[in-house]
């Protein structure tokens, strides 16, 4: 899947003929993936999720998307052993300088991109800063901030609103710089 895969879609899937020799990674995100929905997985072939962690500002800021009630980052480390614990290898993706991030939320993802790095069922770890795509909210907000705007006029010498070449690593750099601390 290229997308968040319908873990409750695996049930149905395993009700299908078996194939052998395929495996699958699949895309998710904390509190999705239950107990009751691992041999499900395992028998159509999931061999690894590609988890989309993202920040710990999901549990402590005004993020967008929020986890399950009562989710929290021992129910993150829980749900990693869980997956681990039934070979299932974790993917894990985080982004940083989301709006609202700080020095101290910076050093708490990196102590927990630390933690998880240690568990054995981990062979990557994607973190990249934010980058606020056309389209997204976060690109949307670059727009109507001024200051973005035209920083980004003198850096890069094009307008932002009617160009359609972007430098994102500029834009990344200036959106970190307006909306986090």
């Amino acid at each position: 899947t290229g997308d968040i895969f319908p873990v409750g879609y695996a049930k149905e899937l395993d009700n299908n003929e078996k194939v052998e020799d395929i495996y699958l990674r699949i895309y998710s995100y904390p509190g999705l993936i239950r107990k009751e929905n691992i041999s499900h997985l395992l028998n159509i072939g999931v061999r690894e999720v590609f988890l989309g962690i993202e920040s710990l500002l999901v549990w402590d800021g005004d993020f967008a998307r929020k986890y399950s009630k009562n989710y929290d980052v021992n129910s993150l480390l829980m749900e990693l052993k869980m997956l681990g614990d039934n070979d299932i290898r974790v993917f894990p993706s985080f982004i940083l300088g989301l709006p609202g991030e700080t020095e101290e939320t910076l050093i708490k993802n990196y102590e927990l991109i630390q933690k998880i790095a240690e568990l054995p069922y981990i062979d990557n770890i994607l973190v990249n800063p934010i980058m606020p795509l056309p389209g997204t909210s976060y690109f949307e907000d670059c727009l109507k901030d001024g200051s973005i705007t035209s920083e980004y006029k003198h850096y890069e010498k094009r307008n932002i609103r009617t160009s359609d070449i972007i430098d994102f690593y500029t834009l990344s750099q200036l959106f970190i710089e307006r909306f986090t601390d």
